[in-house]
């Protein structure tokens, strides 16, 4: 099985200034995005709102859109993989820091 490529170690090592930092950070606001969607407006409109991220990086980027919407798209997924529960909890977690008290 291949190493993940987002580990401890790359996270250390990589350059905060540059693409793949900053393509990871995407990654990583998307998903949890769509934890938070999820939790508010149901998993449909979860799903829609991430398609139309992708679609909006389409448009937005022209002939470069289609690969940096891949590229989301795969990031997204195997972030979800390896990292989501974490990324879910502290979704979650940050949604209930917000909302008003009963």
């Amino acid at each position: 099985m291949d190493a993940y490529r987002y580990n401890d170690a790359w996270k250390a090592s990589v350059d905060r200034c540059g693409e793949e930092w900053r393509a990871y950070c995407e990654a990583v606001s998307v998903l949890k995005r769509f934890f938070q969607n999820q939790v508010l407006r149901g998993r449909r409109l979860a799903v829609l709102d991430y398609e139309t991220a992708l679609q909006l990086k389409r448009e937005k980027h022209g002939q470069q859109g289609d690969a940096l919407a891949a590229r989301l798209r795969s990031d997204f997924l195997l972030i979800g993989t390896h990292e989501g529960e974490r990324i879910e909890k502290e979704a979650v977690s940050q949604l209930e820091q917000y909302r008003p008290a009963a």
